[in-house]
């Protein structure tokens, strides 16, 4: 559906496909690289088999991508389990991994709460950015703006949905199963996915 969203609104260029199925070299150059490797395996709310799982060595793909287009930096996304997964050896080895590529590049990585800067949702996420050391340049992590004591208050859902309902194209109704209705209503007001947890 995004793709298609994408394609239509902005420019045919994505290609929906598994990354494996990808060939790299038909892949154009560029000066960064983002993408996010499956979290499954990494996730605080599943086991945690981490890069022992079947998809915990996915990065590999992404790793590879690095490897052949050599971009002056890159952005990789996971959630906050990948920094304690495998007892801290799985995001010592990915950066390791990363960091060991020709001609070299600093990986940064670093826990964001983007509620801190400017998105109206509590989200925690790991984001890696890698500099290729040729470069020279040094990037340094934004400082959070948003939240108590800082320069703006957290943006709430209500303040960034406001007026959205006058919004054509955001007013089409979705084909939202029944079982699926059912399940979030027993969402409370402020809950999360614990809810559903409770009533099993």
């Amino acid at each position: 559906m995004l793709v298609k969203l994408y394609n239509r609104n902005i420019g045919d260029i994505v290609e929906y496909n598994p990354i494996e199925n990808i060939d790299i070299s038909e892949v154009p150059e560029a000066d960064l690289i983002t993408g996010g490797f499956p979290c499954q395996e990494f996730s605080m709310i599943w086991k945690r088999p981490g890069l022992e799982g079947t998809r915990g060595n996915l990065y590999t793909y992404f790793l590879e991508f690095v490897k052949r287009k050599q971009p002056k930096a890159f952005i990789a996304e996971n959630v906050k389990g990948l920094l304690s997964a495998n007892k801290h050896q799985a995001i010592q080895r990915i950066i390791s991994d990363f960091e060991s590529i020709s001609p070299g590049y600093l990986v940064k990585p670093k826990l964001y709460n983007f509620a801190d800067h400017g998105v109206p949702q509590f989200r925690e996420r790991v984001i890696l950015f890698g500099i290729r050391m040729d470069t020279g340049f040094n990037f340094i992590h934004p400082a959070p703006e948003y939240g108590i004591g800082r320069k703006y208050p957290h943006i709430t859902a209500g303040e960034a949905l406001k007026n959205v309902d006058k919004i054509p194209d955001n007013n089409k109704h979705q084909k939202i199963q029944p079982r699926t209705i059912e399940i979030l209503k027993r969402i409370k007001a402020r809950g999360d996915f614990k809810d559903l947890q409770e009533l099993q």
